[in-house]
C-alpha cells in the first residue's frame, strides 16, 4: 500500500511512500444455489474485519528546501521508536505507532463445477480500512525538511478479484 503526492503549483515536490503489511482479511460468508441450463451453480456474499499489521514502510521525498541545500531527494525508511529516541537523517520516526490497522471486507463471487470433483471460483472484495499510523497529536517529519509534514491519517481503500480454480485429489 502507498501513497503519492504531489503539486501542480511546485514541479520540485514530490513524494512516493510505500507500506509493507501482513493482511489477514475474514469474511462470513452466505452461499445460494443457482441453475444455469442444466448446470448448477453457487454464489456468495460476505462481510467481515480485514487485520492489518505494518511491518514497515520506505519513501522518497523530494521538497523546494532540499533544493535549496542541493540535496534532490532524500529516501527514508520508518521507524517505529518512542518520542524521545532520536533518528537519523534517513528516517522518519513514527511515535506511538498504531501498527495494527482495522477494515472491513464485502465480497461476492461466484464458483462453479465444470467437471466432477473440480471447481473454479472468481471473488470480489472491496477493502474499506480508515485508520491513524500514529496516535501522536502531531504529524511527523524528517530532520531536515521544513516544507513538509507526514500526515498519517489515512483512509485505504481497494478492490480485489481472485481467481482460484480447485481440484479434489
Amino acid at each position: 500500500k502507498g501513497k503519492t503526492v504531489s503539486d501542480d503549483d511546485n514541479p520540485l515536490f514530490n513524494h512516493k511512500a510505500r507500506y509493507h503489511f501482513i493482511d489477514v482479511p475474514i469474511a462470513y460468508t452466505t452461499e445460494f444455489v443457482g441453475k444455469a441450463g442444466n448446470k448448477q451453480y453457487k454464489w456468495f456474499v460476505g462481510l467481515g474485519p480485514h487485520i492489518s499489521y505494518l511491518l514497515k514502510g520506505t519513501g522518497t521525498l523530494e521538497t523546494p528546501t532540499l533544493h535549496e541545500f542541493l540535496i534532490y531527494e532524500i529516501d527514508y525508511d520508518l521507524t517505529f521508536n518512542d518520542a524521545n529516541t532520536q533518528s537519523s537523517p534517513d528516517q522518519i520516526n513514527v511515535p506511538d505507532a498504531n501498527r495494527i490497522q482495522l477494515g472491513l471486507n464485502i465480497t461476492a463471487g461466484v464458483v462453479f463445477e465444470p467437471v466432477r470433483y473440480q471447481k473454479g471460483m472468481v471473488m470480489l472484495r472491496y477493502k474499506f480500512g480508515h485508520s491513524r499510523y500514529s496516535r501522536a497529536d502531531s504529524d511527523v517529519v524528517l530532520e531536515q525538511v521544513s516544507d513538509y509534514e507526514e500526515s498519517f491519517r489515512v483512509r485505504n481503500q481497494g478492490f480485489r478479484l481472485s481467481l482460484a480454480y480447485l481440484f479434489d485429489l
